[in-house]
């Protein structure tokens, strides 16, 4: 793990793996509430040995600073540029959850899909009205409760105790302002305007019981020839951690 000091001065903490020289990259951006562990089974696969995989902690989550100057969709979009210039990643597959999804497609807008030649986008679309309300309420209580409620909501069954000690680990590791300010912004997000950038194949991969986002939200932004849309029947918000050898096949494009 190192640090990537931005452009307006902030720490954001960077877990790589693989070789720097590889041909191949693959960036991972994690949702609300998480931080780079939500993609440990994927950075753990073999599949991956060989190519140089970046997993950021968003800023104001995880080890990532920058709470305080300001969390909103184009400066972790920046964040990530500037990143993948430092690092020099070539033929990137873009992988985003959540929050994350929304960072990748404000990237693909803002910069031309700057070294990325796909995209995969997990649990992405506009969060249900319902949702929308629950959220506000549970926020309303405080950041611990809030964590802790969509912790508990985000797996298509009953988290075990186990499952609920971790996600409330990474959870209660993100800055209160910071889950506060990128709630806004994912609740916020213009999916279909940032979709209108996009250049690049985006495969779509949605839980048929996402609990946040129903799987009609990400149906609207297959409009064309280079996205399509994989939904996994048994999976909720959490499909990097319930169904993560699909994710693996999605990655490498092979679903």
């Amino acid at each position: 793990m190192y640090f990537l000091l931005t452009s307006d001065g902030q720490r954001i903490a960077v877990h790589a793996y693989g070789p720097r020289e590889a041909e191949e990259s693959v960036v991972m951006l994690h949702g609300w509430w998480m931080d780079h562990r939500v993609f440990e089974a994927v950075v753990g696969s073999p599949l991956y040995q060989k190519k140089r995989v970046i997993v950021p902690d968003l800023r104001g989550f995880g080890g990532s600073a920058g709470a305080e100057a300001g969390v909103f969709l184009a400066r972790m979009a920046l964040d990530v540029y500037e990143l993948v210039k430092l690092e020099n990643l070539r033929n990137i597959t873009f992988v985003g959850h959540g929050l994350g999804a929304a960072a990748a497609l404000r990237y693909l807008r803002l910069f031309s899909g700057f070294r990325v030649r796909r995209a995969v986008m997990i649990s992405a679309g506009e969060i249900s009205r319902e949702a929308v309300h629950a959220c506000d309420a549970w926020c309303s209580r405080g950041s611990a409760e809030a964590a802790t409620w969509f912790c508990r909501e985000m797996w298509a069954q009953p988290p075990n105790p186990a499952q609920m000690r971790w996600a409330e680990q990474a959870a209660f590791g993100a800055s209160g302002i910071a889950a506060a300010a990128a709630w806004d912004v994912w609740k916020n997000e213009d999916w279909a305007a940032d979709m209108e950038g996009v250049s690049v194949p985006v495969r779509f991969l949605h839980g048929a019981q996402d609990a946040f986002v129903p799987p009609a939200s990400a149906e609207v932004l297959c409009k064309n020839r280079e996205t399509s849309l994989h939904l996994l029947e048994n999976a909720g918000h959490a499909i990097p951690l319930e169904a993560g050898v699909t994710l693996c096949a999605a990655i490498e494009g092979d679903i």
